[in-house]
């Protein structure tokens, strides 16, 4: 409990896509000062740090102390959490607080190859070519007259 606001110290992870999850976390000072007294000498040089543990623990990744966010490169399998803590001079992990766990897996995203387009005006019929990879734009068409299909590709 953070003695200044009376708010609870809590970690919170989402997975944004596929190959990244974002750790949020709102620590009391209190809180990292007793986790470091508990070490005793392993906590000299340790480093805040947060990983993702799901079906192994992810490498601990360095973040500043004032830190409260943190986009992590993680693929996690099954349940996972996300742990805030300390990097020991030892090559040791000691987590300070660990996000609720989620069942929640990656999001397995289709190939862009394997995207079917299909025409505005008659949606079952199949386009016959693929997406050139050229952004769309509106500029050669009135504002006025606009509709949800309506672009050009430059």
């Amino acid at each position: 409990m953070n003695a200044a606001d009376g708010s609870r110290d809590r970690v919170v992870a989402w997975v944004i896509d596929p190959r990244r999850v974002l750790v949020t976390w709102e620590v009391a000072p209190a809180t990292r000062v007793r986790a470091l007294r508990r070490l005793g000498a392993r906590g000299r040089n340790a480093r805040s740090a947060v990983r993702v543990v799901s079906d192994r623990p992810g490498t601990p990744v360095d973040v500043p102390l004032d830190a409260e966010t943190h986009v992590l490169g993680a693929t996690p399998i099954g349940p996972w959490v996300a742990e805030l803590g300390f990097r020991l001079a030892d090559g040791g992990f000691a987590p300070v607080l660990r996000s609720p766990p989620t069942g929640e897996p990656t999001v397995s995203l289709p190939a862009p190859s394997s995207v079917r387009w299909v025409a505005a005006d008659r949606p079952t019929v199949p386009i016959h070519h693929r997406w050139s990879g050229r952004r769309a734009s509106f500029a050669s068409a009135e504002p006025a007259a606009l509709g949800s299909s309506d672009a050009s590709l430059r």
